[in-house]
């Protein structure tokens, strides 16, 4: 019986709130007829959704159901929108949110002398778009040579992809290049950049396929992710000596890139940030990179020789299937090497320096059939499970005593190894335990 009058009067009180909120307008999407739509805390309306089909021209309305329109949202157009080639924003409307007006058949748009803020390129994707229409007395926007621009902050919001320009000298006093600025320009093959460059957005110039040229100006202080992704053609790259970190996906699949620059005070490579560069020869990394990133360098097949000083992480799989690497230097400072770091480099040989690793991850260097023999450095702790698996040519090892932890099969498939051990120490238990032939160390 109590339970039933706890249920009861749970029940009555989710009804009293309903009743409550009944002769309130609830929060959410609304719509009215081609638009869904937000209210927001003024009052007025952010258009959220274009649901209309078919409509070539479309002049957004300025109210609906008598609330001024003042917003559009993110991603209002469909980029699977193929009719549409004709977009007027109404006066009254003072932002604009990131990809709002993405519509793959887009040629002309308006804005509006209201708008005050406008987000990343709001017309990503938009490959046909030629013309975007701004008043000559705008307050906050202007377009040159068919170029969006803000006037105060000096951002270029949009490249439009349908100009089909060849070159593009960016003109002076532009501080930023918006995330998405140029994206997917594929008519493009070389980019100017004036030294008033100061930052360039998350995937500004990406998929830009044609793109074999361009300056990085020496004031440029931040690279965003995925700047350069898919940049096919691109064969050489400056880093400026202001950027401090290369992030995740800058040069992601920039299949022929060749060589890189880069200054001395970087600090990091991020996530995947040359991975799937196939051609990349050349890399030398200065001393003092703390971080190399998981996927880093994955799959760049053509690099040779690689220098990794007072590194103190390598990522999982940064340089796995560098096929074409042969030397490695490594000189950490409590350096850990992460899962599959350089597992399938079948062209490593040797190491020219291995020192200051505290730990080697694992299959860190699994299925390096080429290397023949490794001298763990003092300080080492770790081995992990598969560390050398598969290393079919590896024949001698020398284990320090500071090493307390070797996975079941860190050696599995080294048919002919031999491990040199300080006598008592885990690595000599673990060689009888596990079968493997050792030599004691003499002093």
């Amino acid at each position: 019986m109590k339970q039933f009058m706890l249920y009861a009067l749970a029940f009555l009180f989710l009804l009293c709130v309903g009743v409550a909120f009944a002769n309130e307008e609830p929060v959410g999407k609304y719509r009215s007829g081609n638009y869904r739509y937000d209210i927001l805390e003024d009052g007025t309306v952010e258009i959220t959704e274009y649901v209309g089909w078919g409509e070539t021209e479309i002049i957004l309305p300025d109210e609906i159901e008598g609330r001024k329109v003042t917003s559009l949202g993110y991603y209002t157009f469909d980029i699977y929108n193929t009719t549409t080639r004709s977009i007027t924003v109404p006066e009254g409307v003072l932002s604009i949110a990131d990809n709002a007006l993405s519509c793959a058949a887009l040629e002309e748009v308006t804005l509006p002398d209201s708008l005050i803020s406008i987000g990343e390129n709001p017309f990503q994707g938009c490959k046909k778009l030629v013309k975007i229409n701004v008043s000559d007395g705008h307050s906050y926007l202007e377009v040159i040579d068919g170029v969006l621009f803000t006037k105060t902050d000096r951002r270029l919001i949009c490249y439009p992809c349908g100009l089909n320009g060849k070159e593009y000298l960016v003109p002076d006093g532009v501080r930023s290049i918006d995330a998405y600025a140029f994206w997917d320009c594929k008519s493009l093959t070389k980019v100017m950049l004036p030294e008033s460059v100061m930052t360039i957005g998350h995937q500004a110039f990406g998929a830009c396929g044609n793109l074999h040229e361009i300056n990085l100006p020496e004031g440029l202080t931040d690279l965003g992710s995925g700047a350069f992704s898919l940049c096919s053609s691109l064969r050489k790259m400056a880093i400026p000596k202001a950027v401090n970190a290369v992030g995740l996906y800058t040069f992601y699949r920039c299949e022929n890139l060749e060589t890189v620059f880069f200054p001395q005070d970087i600090t990091g490579i991020g996530y995947s940030a040359f991975a799937s560069c196939p051609n990349l020869v050349s890399a030398d990394l200065p001393d003092g990179v703390a971080e190399i990133g998981e996927l880093a360098f994955f799959e760049c097949k053509s690099l040779k020789r690689l220098n990794v000083t007072g590194t103190t992480s390598i990522g999982d799989f940064a340089f796995r299937s560098c096929e074409g690497l042969e030397e490695v230097t490594i000189s950490g400072e409590g350096c850990k090497i992460g899962a599959n770091a350089f597992y399938g480099c079948t062209g490593l040989k040797e190491f020219a320096r291995f020192e200051g690793v505290t730990e080697i991850g694992y299959g860190a260097f699994a299925d390096c059939t080429a290397l023949t023999n490794v001298d763990i450095p003092e300080g080492t702790e770790k081995i992990d499970d598969f560390a050398f698996a598969g290393c079919s040519s590896l024949t001698r090892v020398t284990l320090p005593a500071s090493v307390l932890s070797i996975g079941e099969n860190a050696f599995k498939g080294c048919e002919n190894l031999t491990v040199t051990v300080k006598a008592g120490s885990y690595a000599e238990k673990y060689c009888e335990e596990n079968g493997i032939a050792y030599l004691i160390e003499r002093n």
